[in-house]
């Protein structure tokens, strides 16, 4: 049990990291449009894309393993 609450506390931690991630790369892209450079901006939301599903595959992740959690705790537990 200890191990899923490890586990969760890894992932909430994660999805801040990726979504402050996301915010930041999509600053920098518009950074770049605004001083001129479409093809670095157009690069770097490309790699924002790629930030973003790594959240949401984190969100997914988190889901799942807190119907774990609640899957396998005792019925006494509220």
């Amino acid at each position: 049990m200890n191990t899923l609450r490890n586990l969760l506390w890894i992932l909430m931690a994660g999805l801040i990291f990726w979504l402050i991630g996301l915010g930041i790369v999509l600053a920098v892209s518009s950074v770049l449009q605004a001083v001129g450079d479409a093809s670095g901006a157009s690069v770097v939301r490309y790699i924002a894309l790629g930030v973003g599903v790594m959240a949401i595959l984190d969100l997914v992740m988190l889901v799942i393993l807190l119907a774990l959690s609640l899957l396998t705790r005792p019925d006494g537990d509220a």
